[in-house]
């Protein structure tokens, strides 16, 4: 098992089932997993967050130990977002424009690509929300700039869960 180089992919819309892939000498070898704590929660954060398809277990770590701990998260999003009004629309589209955002590395126009808005439409509503909450979204000047992305990240994606029916 030392020379294996594991990959565990879980199929979101099919419960129960995961594929764990092991290459001992360039052969591929795949066993059907997925019953374990891990996995199950897994599935559960990619489903809850509307990913569906393969995915890997990898790609899904941030999604399932947020979602692990939601309290923390809502103090984060208390704490990163108390300018916002979770019964204004206008502010619904400023956290979910922030959200994609964030999702597109920090780029304007992938992300204005994927709301289907120009590219100044998401520069007004990441301003709007930095005015808001009294906080830079991003300020690589600042350091700990992946920390402070995941923080924001986590706080968006609870604010939202909670706001949206």
């Amino acid at each position: 098992l030392a020379w294996c180089v594991w990959s565990i992919f879980f199929v979101l819309k099919r419960r129960g089932q995961g594929i764990a892939q092991c290459r001992v000498g360039g052969r591929r070898q795949m066993w059907i997993r997925g019953r374990d704590a891990l996995g199950r929660r897994a599935r559960r954060a990619g489903a809850g967050a509307g990913l569906t398809g393969m995915r890997g277990l990898a790609d899904l770590a941030l999604l399932t130990v947020t979602g692990a701990e939601p309290e923390l998260g809502d103090l984060l999003a208390a704490a990163l977002l108390s300018g916002l009004d979770r019964d204004d629309p206008f502010h619904l589209e400023l956290a979910e424009t922030a959200l994609a955002y964030l999702d597109h590395g920090g780029r304007i126009e992938p992300t204005a690509a994927a709301l289907h808005v120009h590219g100044n439409t998401v520069k007004y509503r990441i301003r709007r929300l930095q005015e808001l909450t009294g906080r830079p979204l991003s300020d690589p000047a600042g350091g700990a700039a992946v920390s402070r992305a995941a923080n924001w990240w986590w706080a968006l994606h609870r604010w939202l869960a909670e706001t949206t029916p």
